[in-house]
Formats: C-alpha cells, structure tokens, sequence
C-alpha cells in the first residue's frame, strides 16, 4: 500500500507486570482510504511512546505515512529514506474547532481560528466532491483543484505566523501553556464585551498570578 496511516493512543493496563493503572500505548497501522482491496488494520501493543516502536514497524514500508504531528513520526522520515510523512488533516482543525468551541458565535467568527476552519472546510469539500474518482484520476484532479487551495492556506498561516507566535512566546517565557491559555482567553474575554471598566484585562496577562492551574506548567520539583 502506498499511503497508509499510523497513530497511537494511550491504554490503562491492569496486569502487565506495574502498577495497576499503569499507562502503555497501542500503535495502530493501516492502509488508506484508496486501497484497492479489504481494508487492514495491524495493532502494535507497546509499553511506551518511544520511536523505537514505529522504527522497528515500518522497517520494510515504503510509501506515504499519513500521522499526526508527533516527533517521532517526523523523525522516521528523517532516518528512514523510503517514508515520507504526510500531516492528518483532521489533527490539524481540531486545535481551531476547540478553541471555536469555547466561544460565543458571532464573536467566533472574527478569530483566526475561525478563518482557518472555513479554509479546512473548503478544501474538505472541494477533496470530497472527488470521492467516486478512480485513484488516478483523483490525484489529477486534486493537483489541480485541492493543491492551489491547501498552498493559499499555508500562505495564509505563514502570513499571519508572527502574529501568533509573539503571544506565543510571551505566554511560554511565563511559564504557561499557549494552547491552555489562549483557550482561556477566548472563553474569558467574551464574557466582557459589554464592560466599560477594562481592569478585568489585568487579571488575564500572561504574568497575573490569577490565572487559573490549567494554564501553567508544571514545576518540576
């Protein structure tokens, strides 16, 4: 198969030799949507997350591995010259889908987050619409008619990178997680549209001692 996916989701085992409640991983394997025959599904049962595991796998597999944004999938590539990795789309809207979430939505739709989802949508269903194609014509096709929009939307992204980056990094030089507390943010602000005292906003900077737990790293002790 020459696209196949790959993913893997932590499992709580009773009796393997730990702890009960202990934490290991099931790697999972497939063959892509386009397989011309029965789908197969291969699980790969593993203590841990390391990239030992996929490394050892898909020794042989030369092809497309679709994955979503975890190293060590990247890594792969890297040490392994007939892999090439390819990003999930549905991994990559689901950060803007959670953070539209927490909003108001007439307030949602002036986000960056927002905008993004409308371009994930577009090329969804301009891809979508080549569904019944052959394999062969579908690449065809999406060269011309999904490549242009997925190029417009990281041209986008890149346009608008510093912008978010620069929060980014005074959210992290704070000690907070960026993605816990934007969400904050966006779930906090809209509740202050209407107030003319804007003191509120003090309680919100990255540095306040008022921010709520889930928003910062834990120390290492």
């Amino acid at each position: 198969c020459k696209v196949s996916q790959a993913d893997e989701t932590p499992v709580i085992v009773s009796k393997d030799g730990r702890a009960t409640g202990s934490k290991s991983y099931m790697w999972v394997y497939r063959t892509g949507k386009m397989y011309n025959a029965p789908p197969i599904i291969l699980y790969d049962y593993q203590r841990t997350r390391n990239s030992s595991h996929p490394k050892d796998f898909l020794k042989k597999y030369q092809g497309v591995l679709v994955t979503d944004g975890y190293q060590v999938y990247h890594q792969l590539e890297k040490e392994e010259s007939g892999i090439t990795i390819a990003g999930c789309w549905s991994h990559a809207r689901r950060r803007y889908a959670d953070v539209v979430k927490t909003m108001d939505k007439e307030a949602a739709k002036s986000t960056l987050a927002y905008a993004a989802l409308r371009q994930i949508a577009m090329i969804y269903k301009i891809d979508n619409d080549l569904i019944e194609l052959t394999p062969e014509d579908r690449v065809v096709q999406r060269q011309l008619l999904v490549k242009p929009q997925v190029e417009a939307f990281f041209a986008w992204i890149k346009n608008h990178k510093q912008e978010v980056a620069s929060q980014s990094e005074t959210a992290k030089a704070n000690n907070l997680k960026p993605y816990e507390y934007f969400k904050y943010l966006l779930k906090e602000i809209p509740q202050h549209m209407d107030d003319k005292d804007l003191t509120f906003l003090d309680k919100l900077l990255p540095w306040s001692d008022q921010l709520p737990e889930q928003c910062r790293k834990q120390t290492k002790q």
